[in-house]
């Protein structure tokens, strides 16, 4: 595998992880569900492209190839950025995360990176971390929706200072609305928001 192949393999990794998880997390706890089954949805094209290949081979060979790379140049943030991304799609999060620590040393502050670390972080059930990365992305880019959009979802699913989390998550999708108006993802989880708000106003609902 050439390194062009290899970068052009990773990115299309990234983008269907990035993408389901940025607009289909947390709304409900079955969202965790179809999250991995989009992040799942790229190496699976990929096998139907390929008849009779063993992913696991391809798999391998890139890992071989990556590992290659990144000896003869320590820190290549693109290959770092695709081994975390073949980690986490492997469910090896811990794994991922030692790359990503990685990215971070080299590109501090660096948005991609931070949305990895948040995705790594709620893999492993990190909630508490997962809440302060996300809070800092939002600080740190107010200009990016995404940031925004990871805030909304974790308030709604969790909400343990109830009526503040609420009011919270609405100002996060208002800031969504101003920065990308018209997502349809934005109006589910106000939806989701206004349900919750009120099953828990009425003491049907405890914080996730």
């Amino acid at each position: 595998m050439t390194r062009e192949q290899g970068i052009w393999l990773g990115g299309g990794m990234a983008f269907g992880f990035v993408a389901g998880f940025a607009l289909a997390y947390a709304m409900t706890v079955e969202t965790r569900v179809g999250v991995a089954r989009a992040a799942a949805a790229p190496a699976a094209a990929m096998a139907e492209a390929a008849p009779g290949a063993d992913p696991h081979v391809d798999v391998r060979g890139m890992l071989d190839d990556l590992n290659q790379q990144l000896q003869e140049n320590p820190e290549d943030l693109q290959v770092l950025e695709q081994l975390s991304e073949i980690y986490m799609q492997a469910g090896m999060a811990d794994r991922a995360l030692e790359f990503i620590d990685r990215m971070e040393v080299i590109a501090p502050d660096r948005f991609r990176t931070g949305l990895m670390r948040a995705m790594a972080l709620q893999a492993l059930g990190r909630e508490d971390e997962f809440s302060r990365q996300v809070l800092e992305m939002t600080e740190q880019n107010p200009d990016r929706w995404e940031g925004h959009y990871l805030l909304a979802a974790h308030l709604i699913g969790h909400h343990h200072d109830g009526e503040n989390d609420f009011a919270r998550a609405r100002q996060a999708l208002d800031r969504i609305e101003e920065l990308q108006p018209g997502m349809p993802e934005t109006e589910q989880l106000r939806s989701e928001l206004e349900r919750i708000q009120s099953s828990h106003d009425g003491g049907d609902v405890t914080p996730g």
